[in-house]
């Protein structure tokens, strides 16, 4: 990956190019660099400029940012489309089962001609 480049410095103050800032967010949103990294490796002094970059350039702000170094206990969108299959897969099973045990139940109540369900609507006798 090229590093990011186009450093202005303009009144005694550092200026950015948005096309720097933003590939300094998408080597954060990647993984490649922390924040903390960013900041040492292009020598941006502010501790909150790359959180302001991340809310304002990053194409998933909702997902947040590693803020440890090593990024070890992070999870990337990727991640979560893949956990999401899981879950969907998971649903799917039980959906199944449900359905499975509700047949059951209903074969089960004609062969012995008795109501098995619990009527959850009922209401409670007092004692």
């Amino acid at each position: 990956m090229k590093t990011c480049q186009e450093i202005t410095i303009f009144s005694g103050q550092k200026r950015y190019s948005v096309a720097f800032k933003r590939c300094v967010v998408r080597e954060i949103e990647n993984r490649v660099l922390s924040e903390a990294m960013a900041r040492r490796k292009y020598k941006i002094e502010g501790h909150s400029t790359i959180a302001r970059w991340l809310l304002k350039y990053s194409l998933y702000p909702h997902l947040g940012v590693p803020k440890d170094k090593n990024m070890q206990n992070t999870k990337t969108l990727l991640d979560y489309i893949e956990e999401n299959k899981q879950l969907q897969k998971q649903v799917e099973r039980l959906e199944t089962k449900v359905l499975c045990l509700d047949t059951l139940i209903e074969v089960a109540e004609e062969h012995y001609g008795e109501k098995i369900r619990k009527n959850f609507d009922a209401k409670r006798l007092k004692k």
